[in-house]
């Protein structure tokens, strides 16, 4: 069984929002820009603009091949939010010492391979160490292709979501627990959307909910658009609904998040402020696309000027 520190699981050593913020305007003050500490940063080059982001990732669940799709999808999709088709990946890789001196380091490393091929990305650097835990560090990098919907007076529409809530929150249980993986939350781990930039036309913005929940999610879209939103909890899907009642203090690390531009009701607030690793999509849609947009994906709330 591997060793859980429920303070580090997944993305779950982020800095806490307000110090984040704190660490944006600092770096904003003495380089120019706070691009550094945003989901992806986009760079203007010769030919057009490159897509880049990077993500740690601490092992958190028995299932290596679960472990390494879900890290590498959670730092692709922040590449695919910011408009591009990841390309190239480098990879830093912690192993354990148990782990070096077992099969399952070759193993992961044969997972990490299968698992870009699948995706069409190309490796890029690769690195690795002995550390005290099993982490994926994944850089990710696209030529960005696609435009959102540009906002006009007057405009509003819908929230989307991809996929239901709490895969990640239902990995760690099982793992506590020493259960098997509940398997619609397998599924969503290891689910990856490339063709996300079909539907870039029909929104104005993309995100993923990760470390600070979907609270956090869509409120930062909101502020950074200059809109205002609503967003009904009992609307959010949940993947094994039971355990949604059963709080785990260390996974809820947006809890004390105060949305600014998202008046948020019903359901629980820990949905809300739910951490996640290869989390949903959440894209704000123009109302003339709501009706077409993707049956698929689940409307949890609105959004205005």
């Amino acid at each position: 069984m591997i060793i859980i520190d429920p303070e580090s699981v997944g993305c779950g050593r982020k800095v806490p929002i307000d110090r984040l913020e704190k660490f944006q305007r600092v770096f904003e003050q003495a380089y120019g820009v706070a691009l550094a500490f945003s989901d992806f940063a986009v760079t203007s080059m010769t030919g057009g603009a490159v897509v880049t982001s990077v993500d740690r990732t601490v092992r958190f669940c028995e299932d290596y091949s679960v472990f390494v799709e879900a890290a590498v999808a959670h730092a692709c999709n922040d590449v695919i939010c910011g408009g591009a088709q990841p390309t190239l990946a480098s990879v830093s890789i912690g192993l354990t010492r148990f782990q070096m001196e077992s099969l399952e380091a070759e193993q992961i490393v044969a997972a990490l391979a299968t698992c870009l091929s699948s995706k069409g990305i190309q490796p890029g650097k690769f690195h690795s160490y002995v550390d005290v835990e099993n982490s994926l560090t994944v850089s990710v990098l696209g030529a960005q292709q696609v435009e959102f919907s540009r906002l006009e007076i007057g405009d509003h529409g819908d929230i989307y979501m991809s996929k239901p809530l709490g895969a990640f929150k239902s990995a760690y249980l099982s793992t506590i627990r020493q259960a098997n993986l509940f398997p619609e939350a397998r599924s969503a781990l290891r689910s990856f959307d490339k063709g996300l930039g079909a539907k870039s036309h029909m929104c104005i913005a993309l995100s993923d909910i990760s470390g600070f929940g979907i609270v956090h999610c869509v409120d930062k879209l909101l502020v950074r658009d200059g809109l205002n939103g609503h967003l009904n909890l009992t609307s959010v899907p949940l993947i094994e609904p039971e355990t949604s009642t059963t709080e785990v203090e260390c996974l809820l690390k947006g809890r004390g998040y105060v949305p600014s531009r998202l008046r948020v009701e019903g359901g629980s607030l820990s949905i809300g402020a739910l951490t996640e690793v290869n989390g949903p999509m959440v894209a704000l849609v123009k109302s003339e696309y709501s009706q077409n947009f993707d049956e698929s994906w689940f409307k949890v709330g609105n959004w205005e000027i």
